[in-house]
């Protein structure tokens, strides 16, 4: 059930047709029952092999069929390093490429919601995903003459983002689910548990804002 933070009570409009865009494999994980109800074409834009580690992209592959979502034509197509090294050369070109591609993306699938990872200054990758986010369903919006809802859910910090969230709570055998899940995608335990440390309701909520 999807909940208002003063208690009214929301249905989860599945006639929707929603878009999630992440910087980073393993970021589905924190709307995984959401994936599960609204079934977005999903968009990541890193590898999650970070400076060393292994790939995280198959993973994440299989946990989105498995809630019933899809990969989208974006999906881990770059390394953290190509995307920093991009930034570090200002090289405006190679994100007004990735841009027009979530653009297209909106546009294919006749999207009317877009979620994405929020701006925390936390990571460089987290951010500028959602300024892409941002300025795609302005452009998308645009082009379809119709508003397109936008919002973003929480990964570091759970009390700095503007507006009024919208939350879904989680029963058993849905929080069963997306543990399984996490277990499944290598070299988050460490991640999961700091996660859970700064918010112990993680797994049995989340959050669109």
């Amino acid at each position: 059930m999807l909940t208002h933070a003063m208690g009214m009570n929301f249905e989860l409009d599945v006639s929707q047709k929603s878009v999630l865009f992440v910087a980073h494999p393993a970021h589905e994980l924190l709307v995984h029952h959401w994936m599960e109800q609204a079934r977005p074409c999903v968009l990541i834009l890193t590898d999650g092999t970070g400076s060393s580690g292994p790939s995280r992209i198959a993973s994440s592959r299989d946990n989105i069929l498995n809630t019933g979502a899809r990969p989208g034509s974006l999906f881990g197509d770059y390394t953290d390093a190509d995307i920093y090294r991009h930034i570090l050369d200002r090289d405006v070109a190679f994100f007004a490429g990735i841009l027009d591609r979530v653009v297209a993306t909106l546009v294919d699938e006749d999207a009317d919601l877009l979620v994405s990872d929020p701006v925390e200054h936390y990571s460089p990758a987290h951010d500028l995903c959602a300024a892409i986010a941002f300025i795609a369903r302005t452009k998308a919006a645009a082009k379809f003459g119709r508003h397109i809802v936008y919002r973003q859910f929480p990964i570091e910090y759970r009390t700095n983002i503007q507006g009024t969230p919208v939350i879904l709570s989680l029963e058993p055998a849905a929080i069963a689910r997306k543990l399984a899940a996490a277990h499944a995608v290598p070299g988050v335990a460490d991640e999961r548990a700091r996660l859970l440390a700064i918010d112990p309701l993680l797994l049995a909520s989340e959050s669109l804002w």
